[in-house]
């Protein structure tokens, strides 16, 4: 598989990914407690750990896999993710905060995954040759 323009730059993305995941899974009690702040309920721990989890997989995938493929799934896991969290915010208004946070570092990543994607070269197709050959 071809790997994205710059590999040395995407693996740098997984591991910016898996270190705020891994951050956000160690500290998921005081994690929760700042993004509600003081204007709502705590956000259950549980659920933040498992938020961290997957961006820590996602991560050393994008790391292990700098290819476009791998970006561009990761890119819209984050995507569905953020979508999934302004909703969220919508319906339950007293975990507006919260939401609207991973919203918002959902939206971040998928941006930077997005960014490395622009700097992916266009290839040929297995057993097709360029035009200028």
């Amino acid at each position: 598989m071809p790997t994205v323009g710059s590999a040395p730059l995407t693996r740098a993305l997984g591991v910016l990914v898996a270190g705020v995941g891994l951050g956000t899974f160690v500290t998921a009690p005081r994690a929760a407690a700042a993004a509600a702040g003081n204007l709502g309920p705590t956000p259950d721990p549980r659920i933040v750990r498992v938020l961290g989890a997957r961006q820590v997989v996602q991560g050393a995938v994008t790391f292990g896999r700098p290819e476009a493929s791998t970006v561009g799934v990761g890119a819209a896991a984050d995507i569905a993710h953020a979508l999934s969290m302004i909703a969220l915010g919508f319906a339950v208004p007293r975990y507006r905060r919260p939401a609207l946070i991973s919203a918002l570092l959902a939206g971040a990543t998928a941006a930077l995954g997005g960014l490395t994607l622009l700097g992916e070269r266009p290839t040929v197709a297995p057993g097709w040759r360029k035009l200028d050959d």
